[in-house]
């Protein structure tokens, strides 16, 4: 237990912590960060069930980090990772202590062994090989210490993963926020006993001396930094009558109810020699539940579903008498995830809040605490892979296939409709751009979403080549609307697009290959994209082969109840719309509900309205079970297409474009009916029956019947079709007509291509499209705030007005957060052009490598510097004039002139307050000031902040900030018991650390008289080093993590001297091959005083 040092408020204690390490996430579509062992096989996949990139193993063992490539993490402990595993695994977890290196392994067992083979074994139990994915987190600090109460962890190097593996995703590293319920220092008044019965059971707080207190550290050079574990004594005693009594901290609900809503993470130390039961108290979905554990419980859901079971791992004593853990009477540490807990048995409810603890049997108790849980990463937006542009005046990368056509067939010509470049193929052959494997093709493994545009006005056939799970696969498609899925050849799954996409315009196609895949082989994933073939299509064009990942609008996913949804067609009376468990194998979502819609077939409609998407043109959703009983179709070949039930489903989507409201349906058919219903309708035909189940019989058996079927449509294609100069403005709702199950239904973003090729300037906003797309009212208090695109008769242009009561209105181009960040990567600065005639602020949302900041610039001649996550600039008074002006910022120099060591990752939007007109809102590359020094410490503020005594072996060790004579200047001056105590500066982990990774130069004044040994602690590329200086002339270089270099046998002579070093030439000169990436901390044995600490 830890020495407090904070006032605690109630009975909360919140300690914060900023440490987190992604080591694999498989979003980059790669495995670089896996070895494989021998024969191993390792793919990167898309799971659609997880709804990310995620590693695919064949059995065998696999290294992340580990020896070379070792993490030497130094300050996170709590690791964890998602798993979706049926077989046997053992999982090692390599650890430097302070006794020496440990290996944590754990496995599907349910038994903690303690020391075994070498190891210390934990076992995570059978619930996590049962074929759904599953979060694990094990607190590896707490692990050990459970078998070696006096050693502590220094470092984390990696993890092996050994066995029947299956899928692993999101390896991460954390140190995450704990919120502290009990720790046995604030008294007994936040429990009751909830069952006294039989009487006299107590709650009592207890010395405990069997918690080992780990005192100091190993001293000399070998082992100089500091471990300060220091702990309190007391803890929480429970005496009653066996399990009969019933002790009790929070509540079931009610004014004593903890009523966490943030934290899923339940964590907390027992002693007990005798069989206990624990309930944790939560709120679900679905109401009050109760989690109930025990040493050697039951894993099972009662009868009336309120009470989950779960067995805690049992124990024995090892491989000799070292350990044993659970009920023998040692402290034993639990860290239980409650969210999925509560999926194991009742998969379709949610955790809300943890109330509170009921403990059944006499113990002792320690440390209850929540922590954060790491949320998996799902499909991160790419900014795109542009395989073809044709801005090259080339044909690189395009051949003849197959030998159909000539090379000459293939032409890269000026296109004046596009105005660019585009590639013509002119045979009406098979041509071919990549190829066919991942040995000839892209071996493209991060994007599974392709866009092309193209001009056919014949008959075509587009294939695009994957490599899959079950082998090669040609997903191709024509201009048939038909879909054949499994169809034509083996290696074929057929998909149309209609007889709109050989219209003779250029039209622009963007197919999610994943979903298109699952609509046939739903067990099946894309590893790798490789290639783009085209079929005939005599004199057709292509343009902008983009794979790429949209970012992802979800407008239902069936994991919300109904309460979006209507009946908006009701007669006759009686159709219900529900929210229902979805078992299919299509890869859906961990949660798996649906919406069910039951009525009198296509009498009944049903709409979900407030879409409301100005940004994103891509609608996507998945349906099955409508219309008929599902069929064969007759062999013959004119039976191919027909439509049993042409009324089998109607999709209605209504939407605001340039020319008025329309409303875009998609229903069975091969053909597209274009405007009907006066115009104000288009309609366009999703192909034959096999779409809602019905095969024709030459498809058979091939082709599995009922299986989920996903639909992507363009809809400002969909509406210039047959409105060729109209455009979407906003979506607005999606009904349905007739009886059946949907899905998924997202607004996807397009391909990310800038036709101006000027990829230095990103416009956000020049306001010449006549609308207002992108812009939001985030401050609407007093309401009554606009935002209108008007004409300006000074600027000779479009502009975007904003008109509020002043700096209480806010609106924001972008976002802060979620759906509509620019997340831009790729620039560093800012320019707009404003006309404004009273106060505002603007603020640039921006992420950094220390977290979100917000760059505000006002009408001031001072800067205001960082308050928090702000740092106010002044543009100069006398700009708010009524005239127009363009500014520009350096945002990247900007967050440095106040953070030096910090460092711009990317830009998110534009929010400003106050009534005026802007244009011309874009962002560029510039280039980046030199870095200005760090002053670490001068003394002039007369403390001593940010100085700790990190050894306080004498006990009067002391940190004064004084007036030295000599210097006529403040500063610091350490005294104590010689090289006996130690003094730090900056920290070795957490908070506290420089994290300096802009400067690699050092320089102080130090005024000694006696021996010092004065460390730098960095991080370098082979690990954590500390640069060890000292009085003497020679150096004696690298011994395990010290650099040893001397000062000169002089630096101790009692006059002031001034030091400087170049850390980088320091660590190289003595370690060849080896780079400083960050520094951390300045540290020093000996009494003596010092001055001026920079970096440089």
């Amino acid at each position: 237990m830890r020495t407090l040092k904070i006032i605690i408020l109630f009975f909360i204690m919140v300690l914060t912590v900023e440490a987190r390490t992604v080591y694999f996430d498989g979003e980059n579509g790669k495995v670089d960060e896996w070895i494989a062992q021998e024969e191993g096989v390792i793919n990167n996949i898309y799971n659609q069930e997880l709804d990310s990139r995620v590693a695919s193993f064949a059995p065998g063992t696999y290294d992340i980090g580990l020896r070379d490539r070792s993490w030497n993490n130094e300050t996170e402990r709590v690791l964890s990772w998602n798993m979706n595993i049926t077989g046997r695994y053992t999982i090692f977890v390599s650890v430097n202590t302070l006794q020496g290196h440990r290996w944590l392994f754990y496995n599907n067992l349910n038994v903690d062994v303690g020391f075994h083979n070498g190891g210390i074994l934990n076992g995570i139990g059978a619930r996590v090989n049962n074929g759904r994915w599953q979060k694990v987190t094990v607190d590896l600090d707490r692990e050990l210490q459970d078998t070696e109460p006096n050693n502590r962890i220094t470092s984390v190097d990696g993890v092996r993963f050994a066995g029947t593996l299956g899928m692993i995703d999101n390896v991460t590293l954390d140190t995450p926020n704990r919120v502290t319920y009990e720790d046995g220092e604030r008294g007994i008044a936040n429990w009751r006993v909830t069952d006294n019965t039989p009487n006299n059971a107590t709650v009592s707080v207890l010395f405990d001396n069997e918690e080992v207190r780990l005192n100091g550290e190993t001293r000399g050079e070998q082992r100089v930094p500091p471990f300060d574990y220091a702990y309190n004594d007391n803890v929480i005693s429970l005496n009653g009558d066996g399990e009969n009594n019933e002790f009790t901290i929070g509540a079931v609900n009610g004014d004593n109810a903890w009523n966490d809503t943030t934290h899923n993470l339940l964590q907390c130390k027992i002693r007990n020699s005798e069989h206990f039961t624990m309930t944790v108290h939560i709120l679900t979905e679905e109401g009050e539940k109760r989690l109930i554990y025990a040493p050697r419980g039951a894993n099972r859901i009662s009868d009336d579903g309120l009470e989950i079971y779960h067995s805690l791992a049992r124990s024995r004593n090892g491989d000799g008498t070292h350990y044993g853990a659970g009920t023998d009477g040692r402290w034993q540490t639990y860290t239980l995830d409650l969210a999925e807990n509560l999926l194991d048995y009742d998969p379709d409810n949610r955790l809300i809040a943890v109330n509170g603890i009921s403990f059944r049997g006499s113990m002792l108790i320690d440390d209850i605490e929540l922590l954060d849980s790491t949320e998996p990463n799902g499909p991160i937006p790419s900014t795109g892979t542009v395989m073809e542009d044709a801005e090259d005046e080339t044909i690189d990368g395009w051949r003849v296939h197959n030998g159909i056509g000539s090379i000459d067939d293939i032409v890269n010509v000026y296109d004046a409709q596009r105005g660019s470049r585009v590639i013509q193929l002119t045979g009406g052959g098979s041509y071919i751009l990549g190829g066919l494997n991942t040995q000839s093709g892209w071996n493209h493994t991060m994007d599974t979403t392709i866009s092309w545009k193209m001009n056919s006005a014949n008959p075509y056939t587009i294939f695009i080549a994957v490599d899959t799970l079950f082998g090669m696969r040609h997903i191709f498609y024509t201009f048939s609307p038909n879909r054949g899925l499994l169809h034509g050849f083996e290696t074929g799954l057929h998909h149309g697009l209609g007889a709109s996409s050989a219209s003779g315009r250029w039209r622009t196609i963007t197919r999610d290959l994943e979903r298109d895949l699952k609509d046939a082989e739903p067990e099946n994933e894309i590893i790798a994209v490789n290639g783009f073939i085209y079929n005939g299509g005599d004199n057709g064009m292509i343009d902008d082969i983009i794979l790429y990942t949209p970012q992802e609008t979800i407008i239902e996913d069936g994991e919300s109840g109904i309460d979006k949804w209507v009946v908006s067609d009701a007669t006759p009376n009686g159709a219900t719309i529900t929210n229902i468990a979805d078992n299919d194998r299509q890869g859906r979502h961990l949660q798996g509900n649906v919406i069910s819609f039951q009525g009198s077939g296509a009498d009944n409609a049903y709409r979900l309205d407030g879409i409301n998407s100005q940004n994103q043109k891509l609608l996507q959703w998945r349906f099955r079970g409508f219309g008929g009983e599902l069929e064969i179709l007759s062999a013959n070949p004119d039976e191919r297409g027909t439509i049993r039930d042409p009324e089998a489903f109607e999709f209605r989507v209504s939407v605001d474009t340039a020319d008025g409201a329309r409303d875009l349906t998609y229903t069975l058919g091969a053909v597209n009916r274009g405007l009907i219903e006066g115009g104000t309708t288009i309609h366009h035909g999703l192909g034959d029956d096999r779409i809602r189940g019905s095969i024709w019989a030459g498809d058979d058996p091939m082709n599995e019947m009922g299986l989920w079927q996903t639909i992507t449509r363009d809809l400002e294609e969909d509406i210039r079709d047959f409105e060729p100069n109209n455009r979407l403005l906003s979506i607005n709702s999606f009904e349905v007509r007739n009886s059946g199950l949907v899905d998924d239904i997202k607004l996807l973003s397009s391909a990310p291509i800038n036709d101006d090729n000027d990829s230095n300037v990103t416009v956000y906003e020049d306001a010449e499209n006549g609308n207002i797309e992108g812009w939001q009212v985030y401050d609407n208090d007093p309401t009554g705030a606009t935002i209108t695109n008007v004409a300006d008769e000074v600027r000779g242009g479009r502009v975007i007005e904003l008109n509020g009561n002043g700096l209480n209105n806010g609106f924001e181009l972008g976002r802060r957060r979620g759906d509509g960040q620019w997340n831009n990567r790729d620039h560093n600065s800012i320019r707009w052009s404003m006309n404004y005639s009273e106060a505002f602020a603007i603020y640039v949302a921006i992420e950094t490598e220390d977290g979100a900041r917000y760059m505000k610039y006002e009408p001031r001649d001072d800067n205001g510097g960082r308050v928090g996550n702000y740092i106010q600039i002044g543009l100069g008074e006398g700009i708010t004039t009524g005239t127009w002006r363009t500014f520009s910022r350096n945002l990247e120099n900007d967050l440095r002139q106040f953070e030096p060591a910090n460092r711009l990752v990317a830009i998110h939007a534009f929010l400003i307050r106050g009534s005026g007109r802007l244009d011309d809102i874009e962002t560029f590359q510039d280039e980046v000031d030199d870095i200005e020094n760090i002053i670490y410490e001068d003394a002039e503020d007369g403390n001593s902040d940010g100085w700790s005594i990190y050894d306080n072996s004498s006990g009067t060790a002391t940190i004064n900030n004084v007036i030295d004579n000599d210097r006529e200047s403040r500063v610091i001056e350490l005294q104590g018991h010689g090289r006996a105590d130690g003094y730090m500066l900056g920290g070795l982990w957490g908070a506290d650390m420089w994290n300096n990774r802009v400067h690699n130069s050092i320089r102080w004044s130090m005024n000694y008289n006696e021996e010092f040994t004065l460390y730098i602690s960095v991080r370098t590329t082979n690990g954590h080093r500390y640069l060890l200086y000292t009085a003497r002339d020679d150096d004696r270089g690298l011994n395990g993590e010290y650099i040893r270099i001397g000062l000169g046998a002089d630096a101790n002579d009692g006059t002031w001297r001034e030091f400087s070093r170049n850390l980088a030439e320091d660590i190289s000169t003595f370690e060849a091959g080896n780079e400083l990436v960050s520094v951390d901390g300045f540290l020093i044995r000996g009494s003596g005083r010092l001055d001026d600490i920079v970096m440089f």
